[in-house]
């Protein structure tokens, strides 16, 4: 499965120069990070972007405390609240620099599939070529080629990149995957085991279960995945596959009570169903055993290297290996060559949600806040429910003095967000604004669904903006009684 490889460690070793592609410097704060936590390094910055939207200083008319000056670094939103009326108002725009054409993809490229292998093989032979020193580069090579049925040449590169770096989970994982698929079980269960031990995490684990099953160690299976589901509760696979193992040693009730864990934990596909229903049947419990078995679907034969489906499927790996290469030029500080990788990423699926997350990342990070925003605008539409876009597109609307789109992206947060927090940014950017009657309607709608101090805060300053002091000292009052020990609300004067 192409989308298991997301996660390995860095190689070690300084990698060497590039030799083909335009060289550019980085922006990046980080540029040694490893690619394959590139996705956490962004998550953890865009988390930044939104400290303002996040965390809101509670406009303080009322309480008057001190406020820390911001870091010369900090985000594009950390704007004085004069400064955003003054957007409002005037609707200011900060001409930012361009150093090529942006143009983000909206339609899916019509790909013939040999041409696609072809160029992708390509670029992965560039990056090995580039970086023969990256574990990461040998890594995506490795999985490419496994991908395309080239077996010899994905041993010799998962080889390669375990010489570089022997503690990366997923190349060990994906290596024993390989060498199980091509009937090499022991194989496998020779890699894995020395891991199991030294790094034993869940995905080792439930690879080295897999593979005791497959040579037919069934007590050695159900013993290691036994420990490891006991040392890591919550992960699906390890329950899924130890049920499995236990169907086979007729352990019935443990069977029962592993899958429905699986599911429970988020397994919903036709193996933990089986597997419970399964259970269940061997139990003796045969109308529950149908009743789990009519949630499993069909599925369809594996589709032919020609055949439309198989089309889509190594349309979206390619997409997915593309953001993988963009990945190794970002941590060998090659912003262009990333950027142009994460755009061809984009070509083949223009919603891939953690490529449309690095771009925007990077165009941040170029200072290039009108191109980062058409990301974010698509990211909000590929995943509606995470809040963190909606906040770091209104942060990025604020530095460019678009405020009518900031506010627009904080209403849709909070119809996105049953918790009240959302309601509660909105109800702090309408009052910044100047528009202290909705802030104040929409301040009032976050304290009944948090009742915190916070919520509390803003609701008053927009009674007292609004002037409508009495109501603001009404709320003052409730708010203390309601919290006694908040020295905030303690300090407040009307």
């Amino acid at each position: 499965n192409f989308m298991a490889t997301k996660k390995a460690k860095k190689a070690t070793k300084k990698p060497s120069e590039p030799n083909a592609r335009v060289k550019q410097q980085s922006q990046f704060t980080t540029p040694g990070s490893a690619w394959m936590l590139w996705w956490g390094v962004i998550a953890s910055s865009l988390v930044v972007i939104a400290v303002f939207l996040l965390y809101p200083d509670s406009m303080s008319e009322i309480s008057k405390q001190p406020q820390t000056a911001p870091p010369q670094d900090s985000r594009p939103s950390e704007l004085e609240d004069s400064q955003l009326k003054t957007d409002a108002a005037n609707q200011a725009t900060i001409t930012t620099v361009t150093p090529t054409a942006f143009a983000l993809p909206s339609t899916p490229r019509t790909i013939d599939t040999k041409t696609e292998q072809e160029r992708l093989l390509a670029e992965v032979e560039k990056v090995v070529d580039d970086y023969p020193q990256s574990a990461d580069a040998m890594h995506i090579a490795a999985i490419t080629y496994s991908e395309l049925l080239q077996t010899d040449k994905a041993v010799t590169f998962f080889k390669n990149s375990l010489a570089l770096n022997n503690r990366s989970p997923q190349v060990l994982v994906d290596y024993a995957r390989l060498l199980l698929q091509t009937g090499k079980q022991q194989a496998a269960v020779d890699l894995l085991e020395p891991a199991a031990i030294s790094i034993g995490s869940a995905a080792i684990i439930d690879t080295l279960g897999n593979a005791y099953m497959q040579i037919g160690e069934l007590e050695k299976a159900a013993e290691t995945l036994d420990s490891g589901a006991k040392r890591l509760p919550n992960d699906p696979a390890l329950r899924l596959r130890l049920a499995q193992v236990q169907l086979q040693l007729q352990q019935f009730e443990g069977a029962e009570r592993n899958a429905r864990a699986a599911i429970d934990l988020g397994r919903d596909d036709n193996a933990a169903f089986t597997a419970l229903a399964s259970a269940l049947i061997r139990l003796g419990r045969r109308e529950e055993a149908l009743e789990i078995r009519g949630k499993t679907v069909s599925v369809k034969p594996q589709a032919e290297a020609n055949d439309e489906q198989y089309k889509q499927s190594f349309q979206q790996f390619a997409a997915h290996t593309y953001g993988l290469l963009a990945g190794v030029y970002h941590a060998n500080r090659q912003s262009s060559a990333a950027e142009e990788l994460l755009l061809e990423s984009l070509a083949l699926d223009p919603t891939a949600a953690n490529n449309l997350l690095a771009l925007g990342d990077m165009l941040y990070k170029q200072q290039r806040a009108e191109q980062a925003i058409l990301v974010y605008q698509r990211l909000v539409e590929v995943q509606p429910e995470n809040l963190f876009n909606y906040n770091n597109l209104a942060s990025l609307a604020v530095s460019i003095g678009n405020v009518p789109l900031a506010e627009g992206s904080l209403r849709r947060a909070a119809k996105a967000d049953p918790t009240g927090n959302a309601t509660l940014r909105l109800a702090d950017f309408l009052l910044r604004i100047g528009n202290s009657a909705e802030a104040t309607t929409q301040a009032e709608a976050a304290v009944k669904l948090l009742g915190n101090a916070d919520a509390y805060i803003v609701w008053i300053s927009a009674l007292k903006a609004d002037g409508k002091t009495a109501a603001a000292l009404s709320a003052l009052l409730k708010a203390r009684e309601t919290l006694p020990g908040d020295d905030r609300l303690k300090n407040i004067q009307l």
